[in-house]
């Protein structure tokens, strides 16, 4: 039995130091993919004073004369950016691309004692100097907002404040209702299920459903049935495009951009529960405060969207809705056939050229529009 267990030790051990080996292995490839050698290009990844604290940012692009465009990410407190090299290096042929950290969140967090507070009015005061930040150094008079899950919350405000600013607005998974996305998508889920004689399940949707339109506050909502409202209904509705979690972690460890903060990061919002704390008034005003139909046409700044076939964090046709109801300007929904709510990474290739024909739908494009390379 000791030899066994013996054997068995070395081969979990060989087996670990391969994993190891291969990963350091394609984060070098990886770092060598991604390196920007082009004579005006741009890499940085650093700190700029905004708001009265530091905040990281990454920019990346092949050209600095391209139109520049300031991402806002997920979540809330979802930052990506160790990520972007699995979708976003077809891009940098035609945008410079600039990637922050919102306030209490990432890096910015724990670069800071304090990061003041954490409110949907206080990011759009720090992207307002972001903005300005961006024109000022690139020496452009407006930049393209891009925003992403909770990022479309705060982009779409953002345009439609100052559209004298915002060359295009591009919403990734956009929020249009958080409550009504969840109603329509769990009634979908449940419209299948009954068909298919899973009645049993399509009852225990209805009733966790019904628990999450009871709460009138994020400190009222029951995080368990909202969890089980998302998995039962993402488990239904889920396309084959959807990036699995073992697909993910395997982007994460092999990231050329992973450092020990987005680790930390990570870790400190791996559950929802820990992330709606770290985030309490982020999570509130996207649940309970948001609605995209309260914006107008976004202050006729030129808008399209880019979903996945498949996003019922936020479905597609309710943004399609919203579009033709709306009366705003620009290239209107593009979707990716197969993808879900985070298409640029369920598919790079195809989030690549719908997000660079949601530009040139508004005549906003790089030097290297419509010649989108292949990923990979």
């Amino acid at each position: 039995m000791r030899k066994v267990l013996k054997w068995m030790g070395r081969v979990l051990g060989a087996v670990l130091v391969l994993a190891v080996a291969a990963v350091l292995f394609f984060r070098f490839s990886n770092q060598r993919a991604c390196s920007i050698q082009t004579p005006n290009g741009i890499q940085e990844s650093t700190f700029i004073q905004v708001g009265g604290i530091r905040q990281y940012v990454q920019i990346r692009g092949n050209d600095q004369a391209n139109p520049v465009v300031l991402w806002l990410h997920g979540g809330p407190g979802e930052p990506l950016s160790y990520l972007s090299y699995a979708y976003q290096r077809p891009l940098e042929t035609a945008y410079t691309i600039a990637y922050f950290h919102q306030r209490g969140s990432g890096r910015t967090f724990y670069a800071n004692a304090d990061n003041g507070p954490v409110t949907d009015e206080q990011l759009l005061l720090d992207i307002d100097e972001q903005v300005d930040y961006l024109r000022s150094r690139f020496g452009q008079d407006r930049v393209i907002v891009a925003g992403e899950g909770w990022g479309t919350v705060l982009g779409s405000q953002y345009a439609a404040a100052h559209p004298d600013k915002v060359a295009a607005y591009v919403g990734v998974g956009q929020v249009v209702d958080m409550a009504q996305a969840s109603e329509h998508a769990a009634n979908v889920a449940m419209a299948q299920l009954s068909e298919a004689g899973h009645a049993d399940v399509a009852e225990q949707l209805r009733q966790v459903l019904a628990r999450y339109q009871s709460a009138t506050s994020i400190d009222d909502l029951n995080l368990d049935a909202y969890q089980s409202l998302s998995t039962i209904t993402r488990s239904q509705l889920k396309g084959h495009g959807t990036l699995s979690s073992l697909q993910r972690l395997w982007l994460t460890l092999t990231s050329p951009d992973l450092g020990l903060d987005d680790l930390r990061w990570i870790i400190r919002t791996l559950s929802l529960a820990s992330r709606y704390a770290a985030e309490h008034d982020l999570a509130q005003y996207l649940h309970f405060g948001y609605a995209l139909g309260e914006l107008g046409a976004l202050g006729g700044v030129p808008v399209s969207f880019v979903q996945g076939e498949n996003d019922w964090t936020t479905p597609t046709d309710l943004v399609a809705q919203w579009f033709s109801q709306s009366g705003a300007a620009g290239a209107g929904v593009i979707v990716v056939p197969g993808a879900g709510h985070q298409v640029f990474l369920d598919d790079p290739t195809g989030f690549a050229r719908a997000f660079d024909q949601a530009l040139a739908g508004v005549g906003v494009s790089g030097t290297a529009a419509g010649t989108i390379p292949q990923v990979g």
